[in-house]
């Protein structure tokens, strides 16, 4: 017979362990959007362009762009599209010439700024520029678009930021008329859920929970300073942030109405600093690529004396004390996320630091794939690689918290090498990447990495691990063709995700080991000449078309009953590979 002590032992282990696997493995937010640190740049009086470290909900890594226009700056702010202003037009022109749905296109934001710049009567200079709102059919942006008190765009689908002809700025919903609007633009309501703003009143409208992407918002202060924020994301340096993220961040500097605008690939940001010519791209492009967008705003500086007195902080601060890396006398770093110590592999500033189950920076040496890396005191200090160049270090990985891969990128020798963080294991346990870049190692320059090295211990590689977009909204409408030419897999590899390779590498003579027992569609597709070999003694499970327009010259396979069957049904044509097949003792 079976005493009621050990039946209540089963129940209240399972809940202990479900409680576990809720603290380790789901992510933790936050309420603290907190500064570690950052550089100021005056671009003229009353206007700030404001880089800034920030550690976010989930304990995440940001750097936050930041233009501030104080109250009586010396500027006018312009909304920008293709072909409004042309080349030595007026105002009086530019109002009578037609405008049809023909006249949509896409366009980055530096042709909106020559194209203003390009007009007699311009009024100076554009200091910074971001892109707005979101494209619809055919560069048609999704809300409203007013230039100059031109209503080219009255759509009602979202709320908009304006400039009225007052001076004054407002955030209206996409219904309010504009017949006292001089600038505007829609953004945020059709692509945040539920569809709300940012801040409004003051007072945070966003729940948590978002994915963290690159973001961008602009909003204003009781005060009328003008805020426009970007977020840098799908970097190293800068995962992204959620929409509570930067409603955060605009609620800190002091907006009390912000809007969210278009984010992802499609967010850019210019300034143009005293030792500028021109404007100057300053955020990590999302996609690795700058965008077409739809609409932008341009912060004009005007060439005429102004005798408004300007008011309103120059820049607004987001430091915590309950976030903060410290450096020792012994020069030993500890760091505190919400006064709690962290643990393994952390992005501050945008540099790697390494931190013990006791919160303190260590000296260690730690193996990702081929390679060494040495961490002096926490910091990332040198590479076994001195070819290596500047090595960026993140972390990704659907398990754990999303901290159980490291991966370090070397800029001269275009390396990416992976490996299972030494510090945060967790579970121990390998999953899948998700398609959600926020769980991927996607930078800026993923397009030109040469050599993949996949370090020993890991499982998988999930879904578009090094997939490039192949969409026309890039400028000149292409990309460039993927670099890769070599991957190393370790024994212990087994899955490898639909689209993992896609992005038109020119992979040579590939090998997959004993371990690997799924291979996804399109995993391999536009692979480069050379060979494929299989060291399995049976086929792995192949998905769709795995090695769609594949190039390689011949598959090398284990001289099997269970392979020669397989070439035999001719599954290898249906997954994609069209050419000769080798048998190998």
């Amino acid at each position: 017979m079976i005493s009621k002590a050990k039946v209540l032992k089963w129940p209240i282990a399972l809940f202990a362990a479900i409680a576990l696997v809720c603290v380790f493995c789901i992510p933790q937010d936050a309420d603290a959007v907190s500064e570690t640190g950052r550089k100021n740049y005056k671009l003229m009086n009353g206007v700030t362009e404001s880089t800034v470290n920030v550690v976010g909900t989930n304990k995440s890594n940001m750097i936050v762009h930041i233009i501030r226009v104080q109250k009586g700056a010396n500027v006018s702010v312009k909304v920008g599209y293709k072909n409004y202003y042309y080349k030595n037009s007026t105002a009086a022109g530019r109002l009578k010439r037609k405008w049809s749905s023909k006249t949509w296109a896409w366009s980055p934001v530096t042709t909106h700024v020559k194209e203003y710049e390009s007009t007699k009567d311009k009024v100076g200079k554009v200091i910074a520029a971001a892109s707005m709102d979101y494209l619809a059919n055919k560069g048609r942006p999704t809300g409203k678009v007013v230039m100059e008190g031109r209503t080219l765009s009255n759509s009602t689908a979202e709320d908009y930021f304006a400039v009225l002809k007052s001076g004054q700025y407002t955030i209206r919903s996409g219904k309010t008329s504009t017949s006292d609007v001089s600038e505007a633009v829609g953004g945020g309501s059709t692509h945040i859920t539920p569809k709300k703003r940012l801040v409004k009143g003051g007072k945070i409208m966003v729940s948590k929970g978002s994915a963290k992407e690159p973001r961008q918002a602009i909003g204003y202060t009781a005060n009328q300073d003008l805020v426009i924020v970007n977020v840098d994301g799908r970097d190293p340096t800068s995962v992204g942030a959620t929409t509570y993220d930067l409603a955060m961040i605009m609620k800190q500097q002091g907006c009390v109405e912000a809007i969210n605008m278009d984010g992802g690939g499609s967010a850019a940001f210019y300034t143009k600093r005293s030792s500028d010519k021109s404007i100057q791209h300053r955020n990590i492009a999302g996609d690795g690529l700058i965008r077409n967008i739809a609409s932008s705003i341009m912060i004009v500086k005007n060439s005429k004396a102004s005798t408004q007195k300007v008011t309103g902080k120059a820049t607004v601060s987001m430091k915590s004390s309950k976030t903060g890396l410290v450096k020792s006398k012994s020069g030993v770093y500890s760091y505190k996320i919400g006064g709690k110590k962290q643990t393994g592999l952390h992005m501050i500033n945008g540099h790697a630091y390494m931190f013990n189950d006791k919160g303190n920076g260590i000296t260690r040496t730690i193996k990702l794939g081929k390679h060494k890396y040495k961490f002096k005191k926490g910091r990332l200090a040198s590479c076994s690689d001195k070819k290596a160049g500047v090595v960026k270090m993140g972390y990704c990985g659907a398990a754990s918290g999303g901290r159980n891969i490291i991966y370090a990128v070397h800029s001269k020798d275009r390396v990416m090498n992976l490996g299972i963080n030494p510090l945060v294991k967790r579970n121990g346990k390998m999953k899948n990447w998700k398609s959600n870049p926020v769980n991927l190692p996607w930078y800026a320059d993923r397009a030109k990495i040469k050599t993949i090295n996949f370090g020993s211990g890991m499982v998988n590689v999930g879904n578009y691990f090094m997939y490039v977009s192949i969409n026309k909204i890039f400028d000149g409408s292409k990309m460039p063709k993927g670099a890769l030419t070599k991957i190393s897999f370790p024994k212990t590899m087994k899955t490898i995700g639909n689209s993992a390779f896609l992005n038109k590498p020119n992979i040579k003579n590939l090998v997959f080991p004993a371990s690997v027992k799924t291979i996804g569609t399109k995993a391999f597709a536009y692979s480069g000449k050379g060979y494929m070999k299989f060291n399995t003694k049976k086929p792995p499970t192949i998905k769709g078309k795995a090695f769609i327009s594949t190039k390689c010259s011949k598959f090398i396979v284990k001289d099997t009953a269970a392979w020669k069957k397989y070439v035999k049904a001719k599954k290898l044509k249906k997954r994609g590979f069209k050419r000769t097949v080798k048998y190998a003792k």
